[in-house]
C-alpha cells in the first residue's frame, strides 16, 4: 500500500476534481467542488416596504436588491454585509413594491454562489399603485414606449383608448384596445391613432387602470363640434384634408359610451372643408351624446362629445327656485293673513257640541268653561252647556222654559242628548277623578239594587223593582238615572263618600248631570251596536288616564291641550273657502287644513294652557 501527497491545487467551487495514478495498477478518483450557499429566511411586516433578512449561524453573507427581468437580476442598492457574529439579521428598504423586487444573498468569496428569493412575487397588482409611481412613457412618431422596472412577463399590462372630458373624466372608448409590437417589449403601435389632445391611452394590470394623455397639441387634423337640436344632434366638422367621417347616437354609461341606431357619414374635400352631420335622437331617458371618427382613411379612436346641458339644467333650476319661493310666500301670506284676522271664516265646526262637567272644583270648572269658550268662540262651534243653561234667558234664542232649571238636569240632558247625537255632533264629558268615584259609586249601587231584588227586600220592591226589571233597555237605566239624579246625595254621604263630590260649589247641576250622563252612557254601551256621541277629555294637570275606568276604554278619549288636533278632526272641523276642485286643483285645499290646522291646534293649545295648572 503507497500514500501521495500533494500540497494543493487550485479549482473553482462547484467543479469536478479528478486524479488519476498509472503504474502496474491504474487508478482514478474524482472529487466534487463543494459550492455552498448561505441559509436564510425573509419576512415583510404587512403594508412596510422593508425586507429582513435573518442567517443561520456561519460565515460573513452578503445581501443585495435586485429587479428580475427573466434570467437576470439587475441591481438596485449596495451590498450590505452580513456579520453573524455581530448580528444575524438586516433590514432592506424597498422603493417600490413591484413583483419583480428579489432580494440575493450570498458568501463573500468570489464568484459565491447566490441564492435569490423574491417576497414580492405573488402581490396583488389591484393595488400595486407602485407600477405606475415606478414606469415611465416615452412618445414616439409611430409608437409609445412604456419602461418598466418589470418585464411584461411580470405585469401582462393592456393599453384601450379613453376620451377624456372637460371634467376630467376619461370615458372607455369600446373596442380600442392597442396593439404591442412585440410581446417581450412595452411598445404600443399608435401610427394611426387619432392625435387629439383629449384622446388618451388607459393601461390596465387586471383592475387597476392608470390613464396617460401624451398628446399636447390641442388642434388636431379635424375638429368637431356638437349642439343639442329638438329631435336630433347637429355635428359641425371641419378638416383640412379629405376624408370620410361617421357620426353615431351613443348612450354616456360608466363603461364607456354604447353606440344606438345607425352611424352617419359624409366627406369633407380638403382645404378646410366644412361638413354638418345630423344625427337623430331616439326617445331614451339617458343622457345622449354622439362619437365621431374619421372612417377613411381609418384612425384609430372615437370622440365621444356630449351638448352642453348646463344651461338647460340652470334655467330649470332658476324655475324650480322661483316656484317654490312663490309657494312660500303665499304659504307666509295665508299665515300672516290668519294671524291677523283669526281662524273665524277660515276653520270652523259645523256640528253641535254638548259639553258635560265632571266636577264642582273651580279649577275644573274653569278649564272646562275655558275650553267650551275656546270651541264657540274660535271655532264657532254651537256649544251647550249645563252651567251656561241654568235658566232660560241664560240662552239667547232659546224657547221659554228650556233652562236646566226650567227643565230638571235629567230632562234637559236627554234632549240636548237626542238633538246632538240627531245633528251627528259630539258629547264631551271633562273627566276628573270625581267622575271616577261617582261611576264607581253607580256602579256598586247597582249591584246593591240586584242583590236586595234577589234578597226579596220590600224597599227595593217599591223604589227599584221596576227599572231594575228593564235593567236591559234605556228606558230602565232612564229610571235608575232619575233616581240617583235626585236621590242619592244622602245616600253617598252615609256611606262615607267624599262629600266634595256632590257639595262643591255647582254641584246642584254638575252632579246630576254626570250621573244622568254616566247612567245611560252605560245603557248604551251594554247594548252592541248601539252608536254613542261621548268622546272624554282628560286636561293635563287635573286627572290622569288612570281616572277613567276601564268599562270606558272603548270610548274615545283625547288628552289635553296635546291632542287639540285630533279633538278638532273629531268634531269635524271643515276649513271654508273657494272650491278649488271646480278649479281643477285638489292639492291646495288638503295642503292648506293641514297648514291651518297645525297651526290653529298649537295656537289653541297655548290658549287652554292658561287655564290649567
Amino acid at each position: 500500500m503507497c500514500e501521495l501527497n500533494y500540497s494543493c491545487v487550485k479549482a473553482e467551487a462547484g467543479s469536478s476534481v479528478s486524479a488519476s495514478f498509472i503504474g502496474s495498477i491504474n487508478y482514478t478518483e474524482k472529487y466534487n467542488v463543494p459550492d455552498p450557499v448561505p441559509q436564510f429566511h425573509l419576512s415583510v411586516a404587512p403594508g412596510s416596504r422593508k425586507v429582513n433578512v435573518t442567517l443561520a449561524p456561519g460565515p460573513s453573507v452578503y445581501t443585495i436588491l435586485c429587479y428580475r427581468n427573466e434570467n437576470l437580476c439587475k441591481a438596485i442598492s449596495k451590498p450590505i454585509t452580513i456579520d453573524p457574529s455581530k448580528s444575524l439579521s438586516a433590514t432592506l428598504n424597498v422603493s417600490y413594491l413591484l413583483p419583480c423586487v428579489c432580494v440575493q444573498v450570498y458568501y463573500t468569496h468570489s464568484d459565491a454562489k447566490r441564492v435569490m428569493e423574491c417576497p414580492f412575487a405573488n402581490i396583488s397588482l389591484e393595488a400595486a399603485r407602485d407600477v405606475w409611481l415606478s414606469s415611465e412613457f416615452k412618445l414616439y412618431t409611430d409608437h409609445i414606449a412604456w419602461t418598466s422596472p418589470c418585464s411584461s412577463s411580470y405585469l401582462k399590462p393592456s393599453a384601450a383608448l379613453c376620451w377624456k372630458n372637460d371634467t376630467g373624466l376619461c370615458t372607455p372608448i369600446l373596442n380600442s384596445r392597442l396593439a404591442m409590437i412585440n410581446s417581450s417589449s412595452l411598445l404600443y403601435n399608435i401610427s394611426t391613432l387619432d392625435k387629439h389632445s383629449q384622446m388618451c391611452l388607459q393601461f390596465s394590470i387586471k383592475n387597476n387602470r392608470h390613464v396617460h394623455c401624451p398628446f399636447k397639441s390641442d388642434k388636431g387634423e379635424w375638429e368637431a363640434r356638437v349642439g343639442p337640436g329638438g329631435r336630433s344632434m347637429s355635428v359641425h366638422l371641419t378638416s383640412y384634408a379629405s376624408a370620410i367621417f361617421s357620426a353615431q347616437l351613443c348612450i354616456l354609461q360608466h363603461s364607456g359610451c354604447h353606440s344606438v341606431g345607425d352611424p352617419y357619414s359624409g366627406t369633407t374635400d380638403g382645404s378646410k372643408g366644412d361638413l354638418q352631420l345630423n344625427v337623430p335622437v331616439h326617445t331614451i331617458a339617458e343622457r345622449p351624446c354622439v362619437q365621431v371618427w374619421q372612417s377613411a382613411p381609418a384612425r384609430l379612436g372615437k370622440r365621444i362629445l356630449c351638448p352642453e346641458y348646463t344651461h338647460r339644467r340652470s334655467g330649470m333650476l332658476v324655475a324650480a327656485a322661483l316656484l317654490i319661493g312663490v309657494l312660500l310666500a303665499l304659504l307666509a301670506f295665508v299665515v300672516y293673513k290668519v294671524t291677523k284676522s283669526g281662524t273665524t271664516g277660515w276653520l270652523s265646526i259645523h256640528k253641535p257640541v254638548l259639553l258635560v262637567c265632571s266636577s264642582g272644583q273651580p279649577a275644573h270648572v274653569s278649564a272646562a268653561c275655558a275650553l267650551a269658550s275656546i270651541l264657540q268662540g274660535e271655532l264657532c262651534a254651537a256649544v251647550r252647556m249645563a252651567l251656561w243653561s241654568q235658566s232660560s234667558d241664560r240662552q239667547a234664542g232659546a224657547g221659554a222654559g228650556s233652562g236646566v232649571a226650567d227643565l230638571g238636569p235629567l230632562p234637559w240632558l236627554y234632549g240636548e242628548w237626542d238633538a246632538v247625537q240627531q245633528a251627528q255632533g259630539k258629547l264631551l264629558v271633562v273627566w276628573s277623578p270625581e267622575a271616577k268615584r261617582v261611576f264607581e259609586r253607580t256602579t256598586e249601587q247597582e249591584t246593591q239594587t240586584e242583590r236586595r231584588k234577589r234578597e226579596g227586600t220590600r224597599k227595593v220592591e217599591a223604589t227599584r223593582g221596576k227599572a231594575t226589571d228593564a235593567l236591559d233597555g234605556e228606558e230602565g237605566w232612564r229610571t235608575i238615572a232619575r233616581t240617583l239624579t235626585y236621590g242619592t246625595e244622602k245616600d253617598a254621604l252615609l256611606e262615607g263618600d267624599d262629600p266634595s263630590d256632590v257639595s262643591s260649589e255647582g254641584s246642584s247641576i254638575t252632579g246630576p248631570v254626570l250621573r244622568a250622563t254616566l247612567a245611560r252612557l252605560k245603557g248604551v254601551l251594554r247594548e252592541p251596536g248601539r252608536s254613542h256621541p261621548v268622546v272624554l277629555i282628560s286636561l293635563r294637570g287635573l286627572n290622569h288616564n288612570r281616572d277613567i275606568p276601564d268599562e270606558l276604554r272603548g270610548v274615545p278619549r283625547y288628552s289635553l291641550p296635546g291632542d287639540f288636533r285630533g279633538l278638532i278632526q273629531e268634531l269635524g272641523g271643515i276649513v271654508s273657502g273657494p272650491n278649488w276642485e271646480e278649479l281643477g286643483c285638489d292639492c291646495w285645499p288638503r295642503l292648506r287644513s293641514k297648514v291651518l290646522l297645525l297651526w290653529l291646534a298649537r295656537r289653541l293649545s297655548h290658549q287652554l294652557k292658561t287655564w290649567l295648572p
